[in-house]
Formats: structure tokens, C-alpha cells, sequence
């Protein structure tokens, strides 16, 4: 077990994600990943994409996407059922659970090249943390982070 771990972050230079942009920002996350990937010769990522908010479409072609360059991405799996629903609403969150419904309403667009510009520009912008394993861990990375800035 390691008492340290090293955690890189990227700028990504794209307004916050919402409804209208949260396409493009997911796959300049994931060419980040391919980018990492493939440079570090690492062979199995997780991805950030869930049947949940993607349409099978996009999955299989993320899925095919990374096959291709002989990356074997994971994803998590999950479904939204009646129970999750009922269960939201008896803790008073199920106000938040319509957000997931809006999500998985958004539509997907492929503009490769300003994801491309924006892969580019974030991985510019590499910033790698030293994290020691223990409590406080967010509050060094925010230092760290922070401390970046100035």
C-alpha cells in the first residue's frame, strides 16, 4: 500500500457544464483519457459515461473508440428504477433525481474539431498533486491547487 498518490488535474477551458454543453465536455474528458492513456501505455480506463445520461450509441462508440487503440474502458452500470424514485422522494431528494431525467434528455453532438482545440489547450495544463493518504486529503488538494494559481 502506498502512503502517497499522485493526481493530476486539467484545465479545461469550457463554460461550467449544463444541459446545453454537457456533451462536449464529457468528450473532451475522455480524449484527455485517451491522451493519458496512450501515452502512459496504460491499458484499462474507467469512463465517466453511464447508461443512465448516454444513449447506447455513444457507449458503443466510446467503447469501440478506445478498443481500437487496445485501451479496455469500464463503465459504471446502473439504471434508474421506480424503487430509486420512491426512495428520493421519502429522504426529500427526489427533487434532485429529475436532474438525471433533464440530463438524459440532452442531445449529443460531435464537433471533433473544438474538442480537439479544447483537448489540446487542457492537457496544456497538467498540474500534478502529491496527496499523502490520510484525513484532510481535500483540503491539501485545494491548497495545492489553489497555491498553483499564484
Amino acid at each position: 500500500i502506498k502512503n502517497e498518490i499522485k493526481l493530476e488535474f486539467f484545465r479545461i477551458n469550457l463554460d461550467k457544464p449544463n444541459l446545453k454543453n454537457y456533451s462536449v465536455y464529457y468528450q473532451i474528458v475522455s480524449g484527455i483519457l485517451e491522451e493519458i492513456a496512450k501515452k502512459r501505455k496504460i491499458n484499462h480506463i474507467s469512463l465517466s459515461i453511464t447508461p443512465l445520461i448516454f444513449p447506447s450509441k455513444i457507449i458503443d462508440e466510446e467503447f469501440r473508440r478506445f478498443s481500437r487503440q487496445k485501451i479496455i474502458p469500464y463503465s459504471p452500470l446502473g439504471a434508474l428504477e421506480q424503487e430509486l424514485y420512491n426512495n428520493a422522494k421519502e429522504i426529500g431528494i427526489g427533487k434532485f433525481v429529475t436532474n438525471i431525467d433533464n440530463l438524459s434528455k440532452v442531445s449529443f453532438v460531435n464537433n471533433n474539431k473544438s474538442v480537439s482545440q479544447h483537448i489540446e489547450s487542457a492537457l496544456k495544463t497538467s498540474k500534478t498533486i502529491l496527496v499523502k493518504i490520510g484525513p484532510n486529503n481535500v483540503h491539501d488538494i485545494l491548497d495545492e491547487i489553489i497555491e498553483g494559481k499564484n
